[in-house]
């Protein structure tokens, strides 16, 4: 990954290995999704547009630290702000007509990247979790919001806040 001028603030306050770390990390999860889908015919996964969405998620937290005032971001921004910069940069580009089963294919990279990380963070293997109907039916009405409504950072943040939560609430 290359850095011009303008980003010099984020190598200052992340350090280069960090930012760079985050785009090797997503570029081989993308991969590895629009692999296991079938798509490598159909796709190309634009290296540019991954690089963009780390360096708009990192200028995010820049800003959302001093105005939250602290140090560390937790796990629901984490995934809340990538979520977003992902799908709005969308990395993976078509380059062949696709299969409606392939169609939304940015949305669906965001549900296979994100989804196991937040099953994760509640201690549930996502075969588990996938035999639960309230677990389908959240999976559906995500897959369903991404596509189809609009979000931004702050609610796939609260998305993601209120999974977890309902997760760790007593049943």
């Amino acid at each position: 990954m290359e850095f011009d001028k303008k980003h010099q603030f984020l190598i200052r306050e992340f350090g280069e290995d960090v930012i760079s770390q985050r785009y090797a990390t997503w570029l081989n999860e993308i991969q590895k999704i629009v692999n296991c889908l079938g798509g490598g015919d159909f796709f190309y996964i634009d290296e540019d547009n991954v690089a963009l969405a780390v360096l708009d998620y990192f200028t995010d937290v820049i800003r959302l630290k001093p105005f939250h005032h602290i140090k560390h971001i937790n796990v629901q921004k984490i995934y809340g702000y990538s979520m977003f910069w992902l799908l709005k940069n969308k990395p993976v580009q078509t380059v062949a007509a696709v299969p409606d089963s392939l169609r939304y294919i940015n949305e669906r990279t965001v549900l296979f990247m994100f989804v196991p990380k937040m099953l994760a963070e509640i201690g549930l293997h996502p075969n588990t979790a996938a035999q639960s109907e309230v677990f389908v039916n959240f999976l559906n009405l995500l897959y369903y919001n991404l596509r189809y409504r609009q979000s931004n950072s702050q609610s796939l943040e609260l998305m993601v806040d209120a999974f977890i939560s309902g997760y760790r609430l007593p049943h």
